[in-house]
This record gives structure tokens, C-alpha cells and sequence, in this order.
């Protein structure tokens, strides 16, 4: 599904479903959404912090994965480097996880660093 629109390209989100096996006292989501983003068939190494040790991700709404959403248009700063800004929403049988979400495309290095503010909140 187009999830950007850098100038006259466009950046494809694809997502993978990853179930884990979990004791049965953890209250931990046994089933994670995994975003790669592509452009022209080639995939972004996503940049960014990294939360518990864990690769850094792009957090992406699921509303996305029923095509709720239009395209981002991104603005370019540089030849090569385009922003795109958006807020992030999921809800959770915990609570929900939102805040603004920031990222830089570099298509020379094919490369996106993610810098997000997110918050808890728990229900």
C-alpha cells in the first residue's frame, strides 16, 4: 500500500505479522505488526532508537492496513532527503501507545531514521 509520496516516487509499506510464544502470566502482545518500508522495490534500513534493545521500527497505524489513511506527502529538505510527519495511534487491551512520529527518507543511502515522541497511556 503507498504509505509517502516523495516527490514523483512512492514509498510502499508492507507488514508481516510476528506471533511469539509467551508464558502463560505475561501480559505481554503475543502478536506484532513488523513495517518495511520500499521504494522502487528496494527497502529502507530503518535508523532511529531502539526500545529495549530491540531494532529500531516505524510505528505505523493498523488503520494503514485497511487503507483508512491516504498517502503522506512529504516535504524535501535536500535533494535526496524528504520529511514526513504524522501522529500515531494504537490501542491496546492495556491501554493505548500515541504521539507524533518524524521521518527523514534519505533515498541516496536508502535509509529512514524515525524519531518519535510516544506516550502510554494504560486503561
Amino acid at each position: 500500500m503507498s504509505f509517502a509520496v516523495l516527490g514523483d516516487q512512492e514509498v510502499i509499506a508492507r507488514f508481516r505479522t510476528i506471533h511469539t510464544q509467551q508464558p502463560p502470566h505475561s501480559m505481554s502482545d503475543p502478536e506484532s505488526t513488523d513495517w518495511e518500508l520500499t521504494l522502487n522495490g528496494r527497502g529502507f534500513k530503518v535508523l532511529g532508537a531502539t526500545d529495549q534493545g530491540r531494532s529500531p521500527t516505524v510505528p505505523i497505524s493498523s488503520r494503514w492496513t485497511r487503507g483508512e489513511e491516504a498517502p503522506l506527502l512529504a516535504t524535501m529538505v535536500e535533494p535526496g532527503r524528504y520529511l514526513v510527519h504524522y501522529k500515531y495511534f494504537y490501542g491496546h487491551h492495556l491501554g493505548w501507545l500515541y504521539g507524533p512520529v518524524t521521518l527523514t527518507f534519505d533515498t541516496d543511502n536508502m535509509t529512514v531514521d524515525v524519531v518519535d515522541d510516544l506516550e502510554f497511556e494504560a486503561d
